[in-house]
């Protein structure tokens, strides 16, 4: 919230290994254990690893919550559950409230099984988190948070060279990883890469280029697409700034495509014979924002690289400058 200017704010740097232990940690302790033999024994799966999980979300939040009191909480991590720290914060200090700002699209590996929060601060409706087994409370419309950072508040002056299609890569989405979950998956992952792969060829004028995360390594995907005309951008760059230098943006599941269209650009994920379900079935209207065969991807490429031709720019992200000040004021009245 760089645009904000907050009067006595300070930085709390808190760790595992600064918290003291909880009163009761070696009975709780002892109860977590015993639960997790009775259901490794039960179901013959380790389910120690998630109670370890468990009893150190256990010690950090029951004493960070025992030394500092909030009236308000941030959070826009989406990868793990935070019942744990509910459970804490409802004992200890029942009118404080948890605020959950979304920063990916959800998918049925990871995101949002155990969402718990009073206020949750969506892209759009058609792009929120929806759980039966989640505790979301009030659901509000804001767009990007992130967006508004990097993009708004944050603007690069910086110009790239023009490209027709820019690709966004994601975290170990290649075959053999945790998103590998299903018997179409590997097949899926692949036929994608072969659409790029064959677009390239089939057009050898047009720049298509590929961005991947820069946390991961490229290597699956360079070596699976060695023999096309792709180009690998530099991952340092800033991925609204390819946009920006970019004609259609196109991902397997990146929420970068969302984003985009909020930018007016026209932006798709690739959905082969719509075997990508773990994260299109999470969006609603997926099917507007989705190509699922290659003839379909050809006409996009017609439609927005060979024509110019305009989309509904704020379906599934609103327009995101000052999203921080939205969430301030309402968090604040």
């Amino acid at each position: 919230m760089e645009n904000l200017k907050i009067k006595n704010a300070s930085q709390i740097k808190w760790s595992l290994f600064n918290c003291n232990k909880p009163k009761n940690f070696i009975s709780i302790g002892f109860k977590l254990l015993f639960i997790g033999f009775f259901l490794t024994f039960k179901y013959k799966i380790n389910f120690f690893y998630i109670i370890l999980i468990f009893l150190k979300d256990y010690v950090f939040f029951d004493s960070l919550y025992s030394k500092y009191q909030f009236k308000n909480i941030i959070r826009y991590i989406h990868y793990f559950s935070n019942n744990i720290e509910r459970a804490i914060l409802q004992k200890k200090y029942p009118d404080s409230k948890i605020n959950l700002i979304q920063k990916n699209i959800d998918n049925y590996a990871q995101i949002g099984w155990f969402y718990d929060c009073d206020n949750f601060f969506c892209f759009s409706k058609k792009s929120q988190v929806v759980r039966k087994n989640g505790n979301i409370g009030k659901i509000i419309p804001v767009g990007s948070f992130i967006m508004d950072s990097r993009f708004y508040i944050n603007k690069s002056k910086k110009k790239y060279d023009k490209l027709d299609i820019i690709y966004f890569g994601g975290n170990n989405l290649h075959p053999v990883s945790y998103y590998d979950n299903h018997k179409d998956y590997a097949k899926c992952y692949e036929n994608h890469l072969d659409w790029l792969k064959k677009l390239s060829l089939e057009f050898p004028n047009l720049k298509i280029g590929f961005k991947h995360h820069g946390t991961k390594d490229q290597f699956y995907e360079k070596k699976y697409l060695n023999d096309s005309k792709i180009i690998f951008v530099d991952d340092k760059i800033n991925s609204y700034d390819l946009i920006n230098a970019s004609k259609i943006v196109l991902s397997f599941c990146s929420t970068m495509v969302i984003e985009a269209r909020s930018l007016n650009k026209p932006a798709f994920f690739l959905n082969p014979e719509k075997k990508n379900n773990q994260f299109m079935d999470c969006l609603k209207h997926s099917n507007k924002i989705f190509i699922s065969d290659y003839k379909s991807l050809k006409s996009i490429k017609k439609k927005f690289v060979d024509k110019k031709n305009n989309i509904k720019p704020f379906e599934f992200c609103l327009y995101s400058k000052d999203v921080s000040l939205k969430i301030y004021n309402i968090i604040n009245n």
